[in-house]
């Protein structure tokens, strides 16, 4: 992969700028030309890591539904995906079960809430990575990753933690921030 692949943090999540049924990522490597492919590599009920029950608002033996992802950008490894969902909200839909979901899981979990997504939250932290996140993300020595903590709301209510783990050496991330 030439270069760097452009997440636009501030934009990624309007419906307005992305084709129907195409999720933020996918739309974002079309307009880039890059060939993305996401591996779904589990599905599972699981509880919650500390640090996710604190953002949901959920105890740490709340049942979450967790999928994992591996995000492959022109065919190498970039990044790593772990959403958790309060499991209550999404049993018996497509989401607890180990398929892809087209147009993505926030489009899946928007129908099943009844009520829009409303506003994303992202914190991001560069450093090294753990052993099998470099394994994973098949990355050189000395390279570092970005962790992003993005939690989506709908209204006032975090209904989903996503955990990414990025490759920095393969991304740029761009906010459009407005000044007044």
């Amino acid at each position: 992969m030439e270069g760097r692949f452009d997440r636009f943090g501030s934009r990624r999540h309007l419906r307005s700028r992305r084709p129907e049924g195409t999720s933020p990522l996918q739309a974002e490597a079309a307009d880039q030309g890059i060939h993305r492919e996401l591996v779904l590599r589990e599905v599972a009920v699981t509880a919650p890591p500390p640090d996710v029950a604190d953002v949901l608002q959920v105890t740490v033996d709340t049942p979450l539904v967790v999928r994992r992802h591996l995000v492959v950008l022109d065919g190498h490894p970039a990044a790593t995906a772990d959403s958790y969902i309060p499991a209550h909200l999404v049993e018996g839909t497509r989401i607890v079960r180990s398929e892809k979901i087209p147009g993505g899981v926030h489009a899946a979990l928007t129908e099943v809430l009844g009520t829009p997504l409303t506003h994303a939250v992202e914190a991001l932290v560069a450093r090294m990575p753990a052993p099998v996140e470099a394994e994973t993300l098949e990355l050189p020595p000395g390279t570092p990753v970005v962790e992003l903590v993005r939690t989506i709301h709908a209204d006032d209510r975090p209904v989903e933690v996503t955990v990414w783990m990025f490759d920095a050496s393969r991304h740029r991330f761009v906010y459009d921030v407005p000044v007044d």
